[in-house]
């Protein structure tokens, strides 16, 4: 089973967005081309062809081209056969000649940090990019000749309406994507919007109200032709993104870089999440601050919370060769109580069923369900 890559751009250029909690730093060069260094001389040493590329930050596109050449150049040793090569980019970082640069190097998919179409919500969420240069960079990424392309968009914004939304929603349609990643704003509390939140300078949406625009946006999306395949994930058919379904389905992965997790070998590590003592090891495995052997049965636990999520849901007897273990027996009474709850529906007959899954109710309660499997498997 070939294992995904995961690389970790750790920086962006002017800091962090107003609901970001992931792990970044302020854009430095020279420590940036010194970490895009560092990456090289790990994925040297390493052996492995992927099954999957995934750069993700942070803000890669941030990065200066000459750090763009040495990071390519590095993973393209090992992209032999890989099925997909995803790269995070914001709107106002793209143009023809860095979209060029990625589609020689062998990048095959696109992931626009877009969040919104609204100038007044991109002012709220703390983006720096227009609506118009997000269109735009949509199109430059297709001129390219990269045909795949994601976009992100958060929902559920304070004092956004549902007539909003719809109409931003319809707005993105419009425009030559293959794929949609929709999230509900969250409010964390170490980020500027849950500060905010915490002082009472802004109340959030209440929950039917967040519920209703994700219905509406899962009706819009199917009506023109996209496939909700988890969640948060819509796609045109054969356009769902490999590398997170590889995760998903419990492929090995490697993650490179500060904050990067790995799990291989069915044990599970997390890098050092400070860049410069990241450089000072020089990544790899003397960067790795902490390790776990995951036991059979929480990693069968963690399987379930996460494949209950995406739209097939669990296949048994495919989860028992995978995992060794008999879900269906281990844990019939809890799945039982979430059917009777509405929240799952038994695949084939419910006196002999080959599997379970969510409901229609039931996306809007996955974490019930991640939650009691989690806790009886």
């Amino acid at each position: 089973m070939r294992p995904l890559l995961y690389i970790h751009i750790p920086f962006c250029d002017r800091g962090k967005c107003a609901y970001c909690d992931f792990y970044s730093v302020p854009y430095e060069p020279r420590q940036a081309a010194a970490l895009v260094e560092s990456y090289g001389r790990e994925l040297r040493m390493t052996t492995s062809h992927f099954r999957t590329i995934y750069i993700g930050g942070g803000t890669p596109s941030v990065l200066s081209r000459s750090a763009w050449a040495t990071l390519l150049n590095a993973c393209r040793r090992h992209a032999s056969g890989a099925e997909e090569w995803t790269v995070e980019m914001n709107p106002e970082h793209v143009t023809g000649t860095l979209a060029h640069m990625l589609k020689e190097s062998g990048v095959n998919r696109i992931s626009l940090g877009v969040q919104s179409f609204c100038r007044q919500k991109l002012r709220c969420l703390g983006r720096r990019h227009s609506p118009s240069q997000a269109a735009e960079a949509v199109n430059i990424v297709r001129k390219a000749g990269i045909q795949n392309v994601s976009i992100d968009l958060l929902f559920g914004v304070w004092e956004e309406s549902l007539k909003e939304w719809r109409r931003e929603l319809a707005g993105a349609l419009t425009l030559p994507l293959t794929h949609l990643s929709l999230y509900a704003l969250t409010y964390e509390r170490d980020t500027l919007l849950g500060r905010r939140l915490s002082r009472g300078d802004i109340t959030p949406l209440a929950d039917d109200i967040v519920a209703e625009q994700y219905l509406a946006a899962a009706d819009l999306l199917r009506s023109c032709g996209f496939v909700r395949y988890e969640i948060s994930n819509f796609a045109r058919p054969g356009r769902e993104c490999l590398h997170n379904l590889g995760y998903w389905q419990g492929f090995p992965y490697l993650g490179i870089g500060p904050s990067a997790v790995s799990f291989l070998n069915g044990v599970r590590m997390r890098r050092t999440a400070e860049v410069s003592r990241y450089l000072a090891l020089d990544g790899g495995a003397a960067a790795v601050c902490e390790r776990e052997k995951l036991p059979p049965a929480y990693r069968a636990r963690e399987a379930a919370a996460v494949l209950i999520r995406t739209s097939q849901g669990i296949d048994f007897a495919a989860f028992r060769r995978r995992y060794g273990y008999d879900l269906l027996n281990t844990t019939r009474p809890g799945l039982q109580e979430l059917v009777g709850a509405g929240i799952l529906e038994w695949t084939g007959s419910p006196a002999r069923p080959t599997g379970v899954r969510l409901t229609s109710e039931g996306f809007l309660r996955a974490d019930t369900a991640s939650s009691a499997l989690l806790s009886h498997t």
